[in-house]
């Protein structure tokens, strides 16, 4: 793993100093050290298959969760030239049936998870021998992870990271987000995801304490933070909405917090206006980046005006390329392609729908965007998300940013039904209060061409999310072909 020599120096220079919280339970750099070697010195006991897959290395499945238990896994599974699969305990026991047929990991550790589905694997078990050399290789680049990312049907891919990836991405992280060994960080997401996985170690590696929670909660989440004097925040715009309604609610405000990091979706205005006022001492950041590129771009985000996702990251090029390959001039929308030394090694299968596309130094997920005079890239959405409604072309992010900027929607999500003249037909889902349908559409009139406009409106009277905190827009298609009760129409 890329990060297990600095943990082990701040192991050396402050060994009782707290580095994991989660839950009720806490690790000190010393006991995370300890339960790491003691993973190791098990893993190291079994019959493993000595680098037999294509990519050469060992694998170590992890089933995911939020606990110091998976964190402590996560370390031992990534050790030396060990390669840890990532797997969420919220994917369905069919999905991680697929995955491990696929992969076909050396060793699992034990989960309850893995009692669903009728697999025969080697359980990581009790040491045959404490002898163990422990051998690091954080210089290597060879594959550490492989984790999955959803593409545009169900079946999960497995992408292939490799240690020298994430060495990179850290430096330039603490850079840009200004992290040190004093930056105790709260990212209460998932840490089978990106954005709080990363989080994790980005805070290990500077020597700082991370913290995390079982669950989601805005309430618990404004205690953690003044129990544990915590500076930073990693999160999804779901989450920062619901702890800001939480601190409107109680009419407090959090003035421990210094950053805000966001990424998953655009960070809407009101929202970021809302954030400034109810955590006056914060810098807010947010990132756009992909599960198989890393970082793309990056902002400091200052004013509600601001519509694009930032510069180019330390690091990566960017261009806006036509369907046949041509860079396209400024301003103009096309595929937006990257070229860095974050991207990581590729899939590990070929995929029917995959997005990733490596060529000449260069990847795209098929993210569509165009780059400003100063470098400043604008996202419309992502080939396959493109909604075609009487042969136009609509990203619904577009759509959702124009609902997400009127006084009163907190949420919006924009989905296309099928319909026999239109082909589909478009269809906005928001929540918020005070909002009157007529008042919604003149505004929407105002920044989009007629066809762009929603034919219908639904008020969502709760959100279904994801596990990583984004709304499930697979569920709202379910709730509006069933009229579930969750929705309401103006």
């Amino acid at each position: 793993m890329p990060f297990h020599s600095d943990i082990e120096k701040w192991c050396d220079l402050k060994p009782n100093a707290c580095a994991v919280t989660i839950g009720s339970e806490s690790f000190s750099f010393q006991n995370l050290i300890a339960e790491r070697d003691e993973l190791i010195c098990r893993i190291a006991g079994q019959e493993m298959r000595q680098k037999k897959h294509p990519f050469d290395a060992n694998v170590v499945a992890v089933i995911a969760e939020n606990s110091s238990q998976f964190v402590s896994q996560f370390l031992a599974a990534t050790f030396g030239q060990d390669c840890c699969l990532l797997l969420s305990s919220a994917l369905k026991p069919v999905q991680i049936r697929s995955v491990l047929d696929d992969i076909k990991p050396d060793l699992c550790f034990p989960h309850s998870s893995l009692e669903q589905i009728d697999h025969k694997l080697a359980v990581v078990g009790a040491a045959r021998s404490n002898d163990i050399k422990f051998v690091n290789d954080d210089g290597a680049t060879t594959p550490f992870l492989i984790g999955l990312t959803s593409g545009t049907t169900s079946q999960p891919k497995a992408f292939i990271r490799n240690r020298l990836s994430w060495q990179k991405s850290f430096a330039r992280s603490r850079s840009v987000f200004d992290v040190n060994e004093t930056t105790t960080t709260i990212s209460p997401g998932p840490l089978a995801h990106g954005l709080s996985l990363y989080a994790l170690a980005e805070t290990l590696t500077a020597g700082a304490h991370f913290i995390s929670m079982e669950k989601f909660d805005a309430a618990q989440l404004v205690e953690l933070v003044k129990t544990h004097e915590a500076k930073r925040l990693v999160l999804v715009p779901t989450m920062l909405s619901a702890l800001c309604k939480l601190l409107e609610t109680r009419n407090i405000k959090l003035n421990q917090i210094t950053s805000i990091v966001s990424a998953g979706a655009k960070l809407d205005g009101a929202l970021l206006m809302r954030a400034r006022k109810l955590i006056p001492n914060v810098k807010i950041f947010e990132y756009y980046g992909a599960s198989e590129l890393g970082f793309i771009t990056y902002a400091e985000r200052q004013s509600s005006s601001e519509h694009d996702v930032g510069k180019a990251f330390p690091g990566v090029e960017m261009t806006i390329r036509d369907g046949e390959g041509n860079d396209l001039p400024l301003g103009q929308s096309g595929t937006v392609w990257v070229k860095s030394d974050l991207v990581c090694d590729g899939y590990v299968s070929q995929y029917d729908d995959a997005g990733f596309v490596h060529l000449d130094g260069w990847a795209s997920v098929g993210d569509i965007g165009a780059l400003d005079k100063d470098g400043r890239l604008t996202l419309a959405g992502r080939e396959g998300d493109m909604i075609i409604s009487g042969g136009n072309n609509i990203y619904p992010s577009s759509v959702e940013a124009v609902l997400l900027n009127f006084d009163g929607v907190e949420n919006a999500a924009v989905l296309g039904l099928d319909d026999a003249h239109l082909g589909s037909k478009l269809v906005a889902i928001v929540s918020g209060t005070n909002i009157v349908e007529a008042e919604l559409l003149a505004h929407c009139r105002q920044s989009l061409p007629s066809y762009a406009i929603p034919k219908l409106i639904y008020e969502a009277q709760s959100w279904p999310m994801t596990e990583s905190g984004k709304i499930s827009k697979k569920i709202l298609m379910d709730w509006l072909a069933n009229n579930d009760d969750q929705l309401r129409q103006f």
